[in-house]
């Protein structure tokens, strides 16, 4: 819903509480957590944390960070009820979604023009003011399930969290707790009727400090039924006065109160559709059903929000619910806002991972991509796969891996380091077959090592690096859909599809595979790697060139090469074929 600055309006209506503490825990209390809030909550203290330093923070740091988090939250007396993820939005916010991508877009702009071409060693402040990392919730939601401490209180759900909160606490009986209290930052949360023993605890008026004694937890509180009583007359809960709240940006609650008594808001024509939102009828079902049934529940757990959505949407289209293009609004990549988006690369395997879901239901939707267009965000029709395209492709990428996987064993490359070289040859093919400057072995060894980019083009082919990586994620989460629901068609290469969903099993969680590659020394390291990138590079006509030589330079000599054009040629008839041939 978005009520404008409705938490701004409310805040002399909170009340400062200690939450708890170590020496004098809270009694019967109940935590449900806003799961994405808490994850960028934890990554932007982690970046407040390092103001003043620089260094990388890691997937792993934030995802033992937020465990810690939970830790801490514990400590202090609180049981966790859930932490409760997204796993689709509505299509009504699509101009809120794309409105949050374009201000993605103009901090990484404004930031490159601050820092020109040389980037130096990222600090916190500087972190702060940059998009969160495109993987973020996805990682923390992974790292959670693999927790022996939180998996079973790690939820995600088949729509937006914040009313799944409100479901979870409504469902709870008050008889043996004295509070639930809800963690999240989105104030529209205090709207619906939450009961006596609920509140609402913004993450950004939480402090958590070490006294001498432990950990004291305080913070600013909301009791939206105590906040409604204090009406004239008293009401149930703040959906009337938020009407009026909604329709005026400055009215004070107060002055709502007065409106609310003076008119009642039942009897305009809108206020229904209003009241409509703040209902959780169909979350309460939904969310009775995942935690009663476990198989439904780890369904949804193991896909990625903007995977999920788009499966649920296709089957909404499907089954006649729903009516449009299918739209993926692909993450914010950190990228260089000068050059073409680096969802670029991987598009192939996307296209493939599309036409398999589209295929295997029996429609013929098509597909919109969101993803950065030079300044703007924009939308990109996918041209969906023909079903003999698809079942070549699969079989392609089947084989792809297969012999890719055999020449890192021969190279005795362990389980993760397989995955790197898999991902970085596709990169490289997909740089290549564009007609791009491919990098030398040096720069690509930053990046599969993952070590802190510290030039923009470097930045750009981690970016495309990543987004190969989670384009094989998101085939291999569709896949696995097709496989546990049932879903083929037999138009589809079932076999195929079998197979391949085996291979990509081994993918790693995205904590591990962007985590520092630890080497006992860079001796170690480059006998690892030089050797099998500098091939790599060299079979698509690239050449090991010194790093103080523009891309203009080496994309002049690439063009040169006759055994690179020989095999863009072939690349942009079938991306996949050099990466099968021995």
């Amino acid at each position: 819903m978005g009520i404008q600055r409705f938490g701004a309006r409310l805040r002399g209506h909170a009340v400062k509480s200690v939450l708890g503490s170590i020496e004098k825990p809270a009694q019967k209390s109940l935590a449900i957590i806003d799961g994405p809030g808490l994850a960028h909550h934890i990554y932007y203290k982690l970046c407040h944390n390092h103001i003043a330093t620089t260094g990388t923070i890691t997937y792993v740091d934030c995802a033992n960070a937020v465990a810690r988090w939970l830790d801490d939250l514990r400590s202090i007396g609180f049981m966790i009820e859930a932490v409760i993820f997204d796993g689709a939005l509505p299509q009504a916010k699509k101009d809120i979604r794309i409105g949050r991508l374009q201000s993605y877009v103009t901090r990484l702009q404004t930031y490159k023009q601050h820092i020109g071409s040389g980037i130096p060693r990222l600090s916190g402040e500087a972190r702060q003011n940059l998009p969160p990392p495109a993987f973020l919730v996805f990682a923390v939601v992974e790292e959670l399930r693999r927790s022996v401490d939180y998996a079973r209180s790690t939820f995600v759900v088949q729509g937006e969290a914040d009313p799944y909160c409100v479901a979870a606490a409504q469902s709870v009986s008050s008889e043996d707790l004295d509070s639930v209290v809800i963690f999240s930052d989105d104030s529209d949360l205090l709207v619906y009727e939450l009961g006596e023993h609920v509140s609402v605890v913004p993450f950004r008026d939480l402090s958590e400090s070490d006294a001498g004694s432990g950990v004291v937890w305080t913070c600013q509180q909301y009791w939206p039924a105590q906040i409604a009583r204090r009406a004239s007359p008293p009401l149930s809960d703040l959906t009337k006065p938020a009407y009026y709240m909604a329709q005026e940006p400055h009215l004070t609650l107060d002055h709502a109160y007065r409106k609310t008594a003076e008119s009642d808001p039942t009897k305009q024509d809108d206020f229904a559709a209003f009241l409509a939102a703040f209902q959780t009828a169909e979350e309460t079902e939904i969310w009775s059903n995942i935690k009663k049934d476990a198989n439904f529940r780890a369904t949804l757990a193991a896909r990625d929000s903007r995977v999920s959505e788009l499966i649920y949407d296709a089957e909404l289209t499907v089954n006649g619910k729903q009516e449009g293009a299918l739209r993926m609004y692909l993450p914010f990549q950190l990228d260089d806002p000068a050059r073409k988006s680096a969802w670029a690369v991987g598009g192939g395997i996307r296209n493939l991972a599309y036409s398999l879901l589209l295929h295997s239901l029996g429609s013929d939707f098509s597909i919109q991509e969101y993803r950065r267009g030079g300044a703007r965000i924009s939308s990109n029709m996918i041209e969906v796969l023909t079903l003999e395209d698809t079942n070549a492709q699969l079989q392609d990428l089947l084989s792809r891996i297969e012999v890719t996987m055999a020449q890192a064993a021969d190279i005795q490359l362990d389980a993760l380091h397989k995955w790197r070289y898999l991902i970085m040859q596709q990169t490289l093919l997909d740089i290549a077959a564009d007609g791009y400057a491919l990098p030398t072995t040096d720069e690509v060894m930053q990046v599969v090592t993952n070590k802190e980019p510290r030039k923009w083009h470097l930045i750009h082919l981690s970016a495309q690096y990543q987004a190969v990586y989670y384009s094989l994620r998101m085939i291999n989460q569709i896949l696995t859909y097709l496989k546990h629901g049932g879903a083929y068609r037999s138009t589809t290469n079932e076999q195929s599809v079998v197979k391949l969903a085996a291979q990509l099993q081994g993918l790693p969680g995205i904590a591990a595979f962007f985590a520092d590659s630890r080497f006992s020394s860079q001796l170690d390291e480059q006998k690892a790697w030089h050797g099998p990138l500098s091939n790599v590079l060299m079979a698509l006509g690239g050449e090991d060139d010194h790093e103080d030589q523009g891309p203009k330079k080496r994309r002049k000599k690439l063009k040169k090469s006759p055994q690179g054009s020989k095999t863009i040629d072939k690349l942009a008839k079938n991306p996949f074929a050099m990466l099968a041939e021995d």
